[in-house]
C-alpha cells in the first residue's frame, strides 16, 4: 500500500523568521520567553489579537460575559468536564439543537432552549444549583451568586459553581435522550458532595504544607 504524501518540513530558517533585535539585561541575558514572543510578532503581527465571533460579541454586549476573562479562568476549574463545558459555552459550541421549532425547546419547561436558559433561567434544570446552595451553606462554603457573569470570575468559588453547571448539563442530556438512570435529588446531592470533596482535595494537595483545617473540611462535608 502506498504511503500518503508526507508533510513538508516547517521552514525554521533565519530567512523565514528574522532574528529579533533584542537588548540583553544587566546580566547579559535575554529571557527565552521574550525571544519567542518577539519572533511570533515578527512572523505575524496579529498573532495575539482577539477577534471575537458574533456569538461572543453578543455574550459581551447582552450578558457582560467577556470570553477572554472566562477562558483565562479555565485554569482554576479542577474538573476536566467543567473546563470543557466553559470552553464550549463561551465559544458558542455547546451541542444544542438549533433551528427545529420542536427539538430546540427545553425538555423540562417547553421554552426555547439556549445555553443561557439552560444554566441560568430554567427552574427545572437548575435543581443542582438549589442543592449546591444547601450543601455549601451547611459546610460554611459561600458560593458566589448564581449568575451568568460568574464565568468572568477567576477564583476558587467558581470551581464549586462549575460543579453545579456540569451536573445541569448531565441532567439535561439524560432528560433529552431519555436515559434510564434516574436523576433524583438524592443522586444529585451525592454527586455534588463527591465533586466538592474532589475539588477541596486537589486544592489541598497543591499547598506546600498540610493544612489540618482543610483536612477536617474534607472529612466533614455532607
Amino acid at each position: 500500500m502506498k504511503r500518503g504524501l508526507q508533510a513538508q518540513p516547517y521552514d525554521v530558517s533565519r530567512e523565514a523568521v528574522p532574528k529579533p533585535a533584542m537588548e540583553p539585561d544587566k546580566r547579559g541575558r535575554v529571557p527565552l520567553k521574550q525571544v519567542y514572543l518577539q519572533r511570533l510578532t515578527i512572523a505575524n503581527e496579529k498573532w495575539n489579537v482577539y477577534d471575537p465571533t458574533p456569538g461572543q460579541k453578543i455574550l459581551a454586549t447582552d450578558d457582560r460575559v467577556y470570553p477572554m476573562n472566562a477562558l483565562a479562568a479555565l485554569s482554576t476549574i479542577v474538573l476536566p468536564k467543567g473546563r470543557d463545558l466553559v470552553w464550549k459555552y463561551v465559544t458558542k459550541c455547546l451541542p444544542l439543537v438549533r433551528g427545529d421549532p420542536v427539538a430546540s425547546t427545553c425538555v423540562t419547561c417547553g421554552k426555547d432552549e439556549s445555553s443561557k436558559h439552560l444554566f441560568f433561567q430554567c427552574k427545572e434544570t437548575t435543581l443542582p444549583v438549589k442543592i449546591l446552595k444547601e450543601v455549601t451553606a451547611a459546610n460554611n462554603i459561600p458560593p458566589p451568586v448564581w449568575d451568568i457573569t460568574l464565568l468572568n470570575l477567576k477564583q476558587t468559588p467558581m470551581t464549586i459553581n462549575l460543579v453545579a453547571a456540569t451536573r445541569i448539563w448531565f441532567r439535561r442530556n439524560d432528560l433529552r435522550h431519555q436515559r434510564d438512570e434516574p436523576f433524583t435529588e438524592q443522586y444529585l446531592r451525592a454527586r455534588l458532595i463527591s465533586d466538592m470533596r474532589h475539588i477541596i482535595k486537589v486544592n489541598w494537595d497543591k499547598t506546600t504544607s498540610n493544612n489540618p483545617k482543610q483536612s477536617n473540611m474534607l472529612d466533614t462535608i455532607q
